[in-house]
């Protein structure tokens, strides 16, 4: 009896059982921890919360600039300087710019800041060359203009988002 091997314990599975073992093994390995779950459940949440807040400062951002475009009348009083519509005379544009080598030309409003870039009509290209230039130029039709795309034409819509 001493030279007797010593008696192992085997196991007998099948393959299938084995593959479920193996699965029961690996998802158990991979599930994380209730601390690590919970910094997760706090990184998702913040994630969630700066694109809320990117939505929420797209729509502002474009609210800020139709108002910006839609509120000045690029017009003022010429004794008080205080804003007032065109059709009521005695104004003077709050404008100035520029012509380019190109044919272009560039104006300016001093009080919004709006831009409008376009090629002027000869008459117009005259009248800045030899004449007082562009200060107090009327602003020229969104239709003339190059840069189209910079001006909104239509009040933004406030966007959807859940805050839960």
């Amino acid at each position: 009896m001493a030279n007797e091997a010593p008696k192992q314990n085997s196991v007998n599975l099948s393959y299938e059982q084995l593959q479920d073992l193996l699965r029961t093994v690996l998802s158990e390995s991979n599930r994380m921890n209730p601390l690590e779950e919970k910094a997760m459940k706090a990184e998702l949440e913040k994630d969630r919360r700066r694109g809320v807040l990117a939505i929420e400062l797209g729509y502002a951002e474009e609210l800020r600039r139709w108002n910006q475009q839609h509120s000045c009348t690029h017009y003022r009083d010429s004794k008080t300087g205080d804003a007032q519509h065109p059709s009521k005379g005695g104004g003077a544009y709050t404008t100035q710019g520029q012509m380019h080598g190109n044919d272009t030309a560039t104006l300016l409003c001093l009080r919004c800041c709006t831009e409008w870039k376009f090629i002027p009509t000869p008459a117009e290209r005259e009248y800045i060359l030899n004449g007082p230039g562009m200060m107090g130029f009327a602003p020229p039709p969104v239709e003339r203009c190059i840069n189209k795309d910079q001006f909104v034409t239509a009040p933004p819509v406030k966007p959807e988002v859940s805050y839960q």
